[in-house]
């Protein structure tokens, strides 16, 4: 079953205000969905690299209308680890950010 629960515009800036970061370097979401978290967080540093994965791989096009330099990877970020799971787009020192609005229904 795929999970199609969407932050809304208003929450994800709410959210990405709350953050304790000054200035991230680089932002992940591992449930990116139609990417709203990173476009909050695209507003607030937009110097910053971002790197999106969903299980849809329908939504890399949504995510790069807005950003085409983000990093994208379609995949189940919880059963689909490692080398070519979500760490083959990660940067090795890992990101300073993560937003996620998880759609855990197991």
């Amino acid at each position: 079953m795929k999970d199609q629960i969407f932050t809304p515009t208003k929450l994800a800036d709410d959210l990405v205000s709350l953050a304790k970061v000054s200035n991230p370097s680089s932002i992940a979401d591992f449930a990116a969905g139609d990417g709203a978290l990173l476009k909050a967080a695209n507003k607030t540093w937009p110097e910053a690299a971002l790197f999106a994965v969903d299980i849809d791989h329908t939504k890399k096009q949504n995510i790069r209308s807005w950003n085409g330099q983000a990093k994208f990877h379609c995949a189940d970020f919880i059963d689909d680890g490692g080398q070519n799971g979500i760490g083959a787009i990660l940067p090795a020192t890992g990101v300073d950010l993560v937003l996620l609005n998880p759609p855990f229904s197991n």
